[in-house]
């Protein structure tokens, strides 16, 4: 387990993670009312991309290896892509506000680059100097 990751007691405690947690409440508030309430798999889907971004942080760091972790913060990182996209749907439907369209999506896209470089933080603190030269 690298040094990094030994300094952080639980997932809670990531900053990434969160970031995650208000993703996921912005998306929740956005999809109580207006017009999107009546597209249900829009709403199920938006739901469950942001929830999918919060869980694989947390279950990527509870598997105890870098390896398993960086594996999940992928999976988050594609989650946090297909949110992107279905916000994009919800405006172009004029279900959400452009500003709320904006928020969601500069949160995501903070959240994604975050799990990003959490990825890369993994990935530098499993190669060796050899492999760093390369």
């Amino acid at each position: 387990m690298s040094a990094q990751r030994a300094k952080v007691e639980s997932f809670e405690d990531l900053h990434i993670f969160q970031q995650a947690r208000v993703l996921v409440t912005q998306v929740y508030e956005l999809t109580r009312s207006g017009l999107i309430t009546k597209d249900y798999a829009l709403v199920d889907r938006m739901r469950r991309a942001a929830i999918s971004i919060l869980s694989n942080i947390a279950e990527g760091f509870e598997r105890q290896t870098d390896v398993e972790f960086a594996r999940s913060l992928f999976i988050a990182k594609g989650s946090g892509g297909e949110l992107r996209a279905q916000v994009l749907i919800a405006r172009d439907q004029k279900y959400v506000a452009e500003r709320d369209y904006e928020a969601i999506s500069s949160c995501c896209r903070r959240t994604s680059a975050g799990v990003y470089n959490l990825i890369s933080c993994l990935r530098h603190s499993r190669s060796t100097p050899e492999e760093a030269k390369t």
